[in-house]
């Protein structure tokens, strides 16, 4: 049946399944895999079919604005889904999210199917609304590159190269209009697993247009944490508790996004040292001066303490031999930091 209730059962089943055979589970792939291919794929015709009814007629009525089981089937910018969780919605984030333990555990055995799931991933990507669908395929996607890094294809890295950097670009879209810090934070994971999992990948011209990308998150997750402290000033002693720990609550997201930015840094220092040397200085002139002082808050110091690991790891002594020495000095500072967190790493 087409909404049987059962189904989000049988299929977190398969997911169990996997998880505890791993590569043992891969021969059955080949009777669950296309399944769930048809089952996305027929929830995305059935969305594309309404919002062409819609299009074609500017008075549509409401039955024509409904999804399935009644629901609403897409924004009005003609996003694949509502943004809020519907039926759609859910059966494809449980498939996405089937796809990426396959892709997890059966690895190399998943090789057949990797090319149709990165084009999913990517329509979904680029078209949908929804947040838990784009999110849980964003996770899925260092797995996927760790996959196609698997094929003995004469092809291989063009095909890494191609699809990374498309991924990479989804990501930074959707990223551009995302506005909660922990779904930012998703996101910087994502492509830090993407660039990791998949080596050098961009060019010069790329990596300068990634970095611009980078100071940018950094600049605007400040903005925020000013724009939240200065709405808790003006509140003043109106302020109630709820009010200001939500604010503090939202401020302590964007350290914690800012320590994830400082990890994506580290994942492109790895794959593409000699060619970061440059953002290497530029970090240390303008950004870990305002990172490491006696008055940062503990995440804000862990955040300086990732970048300074980062270059004294990737680049060094050989890549940056004048800058070396103060970073080394830098690293003595954090073992004596009277935070316990910052001085175990």
């Amino acid at each position: 049946e087409e909404f049987d209730p059962q189904k989000p059962y049988l299929l977190m089943g398969w997911q169990r399944m996997s998880e505890l055979l791993k590569q043992d589970f891969t021969p059955y792939l080949k009777d669950i895999v296309p399944s769930l291919f048809v089952l996305i794929e027929t929830i995305i015709k059935s969305y594309e079919k309404r919002q062409s009814s819609r299009d074609d007629d500017d008075a549509y009525d409401t039955q024509n604005a409904l999804g399935e089981n009644g629901e609403t089937g897409g924004g009005e910018d003609g996003k694949l889904f509502h943004s809020a969780n519907t039926s759609d919605s859910e059966d494809v984030s449980l498939a996405v999210k089937m796809l990426l333990v396959f892709l997890r555990e059966s690895r190399e055995g998943y090789l057949a199917y990797v090319e149709k799931t990165a084009e999913i991933f990517a329509y979904l990507l680029a078209k949908c609304k929804n947040d838990t669908v784009r999110l849980t395929a964003a996770k899925a996607l260092p797995d996927l590159m760790a996959v196609l890094g698997t094929s003995n294809s004469d092809q291989k890295e063009r095909v890494i190269v191609t699809t990374s950097n498309m991924f990479l670009n989804l990501i930074w879209n959707i990223y551009s209009e995302e506005i909660e810090a922990g779904n930012l934070s998703t996101y910087l994971t994502s492509m830090k697993g993407i660039i990791e999992n998949s080596g050098r990948i961009m060019e010069p011209q790329q990596l300068s247009a990634l970095n611009d990308n980078i100071m940018s998150a950094l600049t605007e997750s400040d903005r925020r944490k000013v724009n939240n402290e200065k709405e808790l000033e003006e509140a003043g002693e109106e302020a109630d508790e709820d009010q200001i720990a939500m604010l503090e609550e939202e401020n302590e997201k964007e350290e914690m996004l800012h320590c994830e930015i400082a990890r994506l840094i580290g994942g492109v220092f790895m794959t593409h040292q000699e060619l970061e040397v440059d953002f290497a200085r530029q970090l240390m002139a303008t950004v870990l001066p305002n990172a490491i002082t006696p008055k940062s808050s503990p995440k804000l110091q862990e955040f300086g303490l990732i970048l300074v690991i980062a270059m004294c790891q990737h680049l060094g002594r050989t890549l940056i031999p004048d800058e070396y020495p103060k970073l080394c000095q830098l690293l003595m500072t954090f073992t004596v930091t009277k935070v316990l967190d910052v001085r175990n790493k």
